[in-house]
């Protein structure tokens, strides 16, 4: 197959011949049109973001993610309600559907995330609320942590 976007020597086609993408930069004074009708196309593809989505796939099937991902974030946010509950938070996202994603009442819900995001956990802050969103790559320790955190930073309001 020859030509994409126009031109005959480009990212899109070395990856359709099984070249290196990057060995080589495209030498622009050798410009060649395609001998198709690919010769009107125009733009350039965002090869670096195909790359880079081919990649994330090739790691999720690696780890299975895609057959394990419901059981195992229902895990993280069954553990992550029970904790949040002992700690005497309110839980606000029905916990009788499945999402990878959780929301608590917190007052200070900005300031959290702050002190959080100081200790290398990322959350959402919302008015009046905190959302944690555990994905298939989290572990139950990252839960952990979070849990940790969350109670230093609530002892040290007290």
């Amino acid at each position: 197959m020859s030509g994409w976007m126009g031109i005959d020597d480009n990212q899109v086609s070395r990856r359709l011949r099984g070249e290196k993408l990057f060995e080589r930069p495209i030498d622009i004074s050798m410009y060649m049109p395609t001998k198709d009708a690919a010769r009107l196309e125009w733009g350039t593809w965002p090869i670096i973001a195909f790359e880079g989505t081919l990649a994330s796939m090739r790691l999720l099937l690696r780890y299975e993610v895609p057959h394990r991902f419901e059981e195992h974030t229902n895990r993280l946010i069954r553990h992550l309600a029970d904790s949040l509950g002992d700690l005497g938070l309110k839980v606000t996202t029905p916990l009788d559907g499945h999402a990878a994603i959780l929301t608590f009442e917190y007052s200070d819900p900005y300031g959290l995330a702050e002190f959080l995001g100081r200790n290398g956990i990322v959350v959402s802050p919302r008015p009046g609320t905190i959302r944690v969103s555990p994905h298939g790559y989290n572990t139950v320790d990252e839960i952990e942590k979070f849990i940790e955190a969350l109670r230093v930073y609530i002892r040290a309001r007290a």
